[in-house]
């Protein structure tokens, strides 16, 4: 199953000392028995498109494991050393174009958030 997800934070605020990386959107990609394949944040400039296959799409994701409670490290919050977000090429192979041209629109309207 492949999802875009929002974090629940509760309202405007959001979490008490939550970063704004934390409160981002992010895809989630798991199998039918629940295990997580993919957790990836959404981020502005996140470049989405068709890939050579027009049922393909390719996505530019970054890890949202990668930086512990900062999701990657992003913009504000978490003072210190926090690492930044490891941005990697993902290939979705989707059953039709239709199917894919969604993916990518969701996609861009996540990152634009």
């Amino acid at each position: 199953m492949l999802t875009v997800r929002a974090p629940s934070g509760g309202g405007e605020g959001g979490a008490a000392g939550a970063s704004a990386s934390s409160r981002r959107p992010y895809l989630v990609f798991t199998t039918d028995s629940g295990r997580v394949l993919l957790n990836a944040g959404c981020y502005r400039g996140l470049a989405a498109m068709k890939a050579r296959k027009p049922h393909m799409v390719t996505a530019s994701l970054a890890n949202a494991a990668a930086g512990g409670d900062e999701g990657g490290g992003g913009a504000g919050g978490g003072g210190g050393a926090a690492a930044a977000p490891q941005i990697s090429p993902t290939l979705f192979n989707l059953f039709a174009e239709g199917a894919a041209d969604k993916f990518v629109a969701v996609l861009k309207e996540a990152a634009s958030k």
